[in-house]
């Protein structure tokens, strides 16, 4: 309960004026009420306005203080989503020292720049396979060999253009601004999906494999004239295409991962490093493995 204290003041025609007054946690006593009723109007007016802000002042730090109990308690926001976080920071400043309503916030900005730049790989593990298509079916090449016959490279390897070099600082930028929350986060979500894909993978692979038994190849000795056969096998091509398209994505995730978190490595070498398949266990380490360990 809110009360409060006043002193008053009478003049010379017997009618009263508040000289001072404070919120206290006792009513209005019956005196006082009487004290009141003797007010002139112009008195009680300008009573009422002081009154009125005395309360609101009160009303204000009150607010203050039970806000900064209310968000001093994470375990209570443990579970709160994001909107709901947004709209309580909006309606109290207290709520951004809560650690879950913060942590709540940047796992939704993770999340989404988790699918910005899962997007972005896709798109150009597409455009790669189709310019890599493009300049086979039309006889380009990368460079020529000794012998001066055409080497058109990899249909594996990540072709970094500056198009595609620019949205990824693009990205890494506004990643930049955030918290060190959010870059762990998106570290984390991606490493545990590129996981996934070794074992899509591993089990295209195996699937080539059996395609392969089932159209009578010696897998000890492939011949040319194998490998002309399965360029005119529907279900082997369409399980490699497949396949180049997983291996693609996930190459251009780790090339992304490991630009952030950099250190130092320069693109030669990131690309370098991701491009090598003469590893041991090649996928399993690259879907873990940052440049701090090249």
């Amino acid at each position: 309960m809110i009360g409060l204290n006043l002193n008053f003041t009478k003049s010379h025609k017997g009618d009263y004026a508040i000289s001072n007054l404070q919120i206290t946690k006792q009513p209005i006593n019956r005196k006082e009420i009487y004290k009141l009723q003797r007010m002139t109007a112009a008195n009680a007016t300008a009573a009422t306005a002081e009154v009125f802000t005395v309360i609101a002042d009160a009303v204000a730090m009150n607010h203050d203080l039970l806000s900064e109990i209310i968000f001093a308690n994470d375990t209570a926001f443990a579970d709160i989503d994001s909107r709901k976080a947004k709209m309580l920071l909006c309606a109290s400043k207290m709520a951004q020292n809560n650690k879950n309503i913060l942590t709540s916030i940047d796992s939704e900005k993770a999340r989404k720049f988790c699918k910005e730049i899962k997007t972005l790989s896709f798109k150009k593990a597409k455009k790669t396979i189709y310019e890599w298509n493009k300049a086979y079916l039309e006889d380009e090449a990368d460079e020529t060999d000794e012998t001066g016959e055409a080497v058109l490279g990899n249909e594996e390897d990540l072709r970094i253009d500056e198009e595609y070099r620019t949205k990824v600082q693009y990205i890494i930028a506004k990643i930049s601004k955030e918290s060190e929350f959010v870059a762990d986060t998106i570290k984390k979500v991606i490493c545990a999906e590129q996981r996934l894909r070794v074992d899509k993978i591993i089990k295209s692979l195996n699937n080539s494999i059996s395609i392969l038994v089932n159209l009578g190849v010696d897998m000890e000795n492939i011949t040319d004239e194998d490998r002309y056969m399965c360029l005119d096998d529907y279900d082997y091509m369409k399980e490699k295409e497949d396949r180049v398209k997983i291996i693609l994505t996930f190459k251009y995730n780790a090339y992304f991962l490991n630009t952030l978190f950099s250190n130092g490595a320069s693109e030669d070498t990131i690309v370098e490093y991701i491009n090598n398949k003469q590893r041991d266990n090649y996928y399993k380490k690259l879907s873990s493995v940052f440049t701090e360990s090249l």
